[in-house]
């Protein structure tokens, strides 16, 4: 009788734990699921794993994601790479629970949990990459927060919301610069996020930046249109108007290039190291002109990291960033 219908509840009122493990054997996938699930209530972890271990690899997909997360709970030794494997081929839910519970396993090599979370951050459904961001959050390492920035720049405003709120739970002093730049944010829901962060973090700076009355007017600038953007960013290189700094980092990525000219010009002029790397990106735009400022921007700042990004930019495929690239190398080749 147990091959079409075993009762379960007659089973779990008994204990059998025999019949329990012969039907994990069963032909149906749905038997094999309820009979794991109820001796994983039934029986301790280690005899769990040794009875039931040869359904990580079950032929159903939902017994075998359902015993991964249930022996992911219990710590089974790697247990990782097949977590992995549900953020390869599981359903948006599946993965999102994976990603939970990923998170607070407690295993020796952080760095390999760090790197299947960050694999999601690639996932073709943006509610995974929205959960994979928020569990990134309680790892602060520089390529978790390397990967959390590169969202910031991310054409949905849900990820570059997101993507602010975990760099603030990371690092909040690191996070100040980026979630003034987002209160420029071209989306409402990502400038409102960015002032509530900003309130609750314990910082002059953030203070500063929510009762500056020129701080505020240039935000409201940023946020008007194409020629206005530009010439704030003209103006706060003009003026050296460091409370504007971060305002610019964000517009360095504006869809207008007009901004973005005048965003890096602007940086150039503060000559300060700390916006070598935000400019180096510049170098990479799809303007050659822009990729001009940037080379004459990192002329202003010098340094070795400078000197060294003018190697690849001699490079380029236009004439003039090569020429000038190759002035600006050899003015600092003093850092080399």
């Amino acid at each position: 009788m147990w091959f079409f219908s075993p009762d379960f509840q007659k089973l779990g009122k008994e204990n059998d734990i025999l019949a329990l493990f012969f039907l994990l054997k069963n032909r149906n996938s749905g038997v094999r699921l309820k009979s794991f699930n109820l001796l994983s209530k039934k029986i301790d972890r280690e005899e769990l794993f040794s009875k039931a271990g040869h359904l990580l690899h079950d032929p159903s997909w939902e017994v075998r994601c359902n015993v991964i997360l249930k022996f992911n709970e219990l710590e089974y030794p790697g247990i990782l790479k097949h977590i992995s494997y549900i953020l390869q081929f599981g359903k948006p839910e599946e993965k999102i629970r994976a990603l939970q519970s990923a998170s607070g396993l407690t295993v020796d090599d952080i760095s390999t949990k760090e790197n299947i979370l960050l694999q999601a951050l690639n996932d073709d459904r943006l509610i995974v990459q929205v959960a994979a961001i928020k569990e990134l959050a309680k790892y602060n390492s520089s390529l978790v927060i390397e990967r959390i920035m590169e969202r910031l720049h991310s054409r949905h405003y849900q990820l570059r919301m997101e993507a602010v709120k975990s760099l603030s739970l990371i690092d909040p002093d690191f996070a100040i610069d980026h979630i003034i730049g987002a209160m420029v944010d071209s989306h409402p829901d990502v400038r409102y996020t960015a002032g509530k962060l900003l309130e609750n973090i314990d910082s002059v700076k953030a203070k500063i930046a929510i009762d500056n009355e020129k701080f505020i007017k240039l935000v409201r600038s940023m946020n008007d249109n194409y020629s206005i953007r530009r010439k704030t960013a003209m103006a706060i290189g003009e003026h050296l108007m460091k409370e504007g700094v971060p305002l610019l980092i964000k517009t360095c990525n504006d869809r207008y290039k007009g901004v973005r000219i005048e965003s890096v010009k602007s940086l150039g002029n503060f000559q300060n190291p700390d916006h070598t790397e935000i400019i180096i990106k510049m170098l990479r735009d799809e303007y050659w002109d822009i990729r001009l400022e940037a080379v004459l921007a990192l002329e202003k700042i010098g340094g070795k990291k400078a000197f060294h990004a003018m190697t690849v930019v001699m490079k380029d495929k236009n004439f003039n960033v090569r020429k000038e690239a190759e002035r600006v190398s050899a003015r600092l080749y003093a850092y080399a």
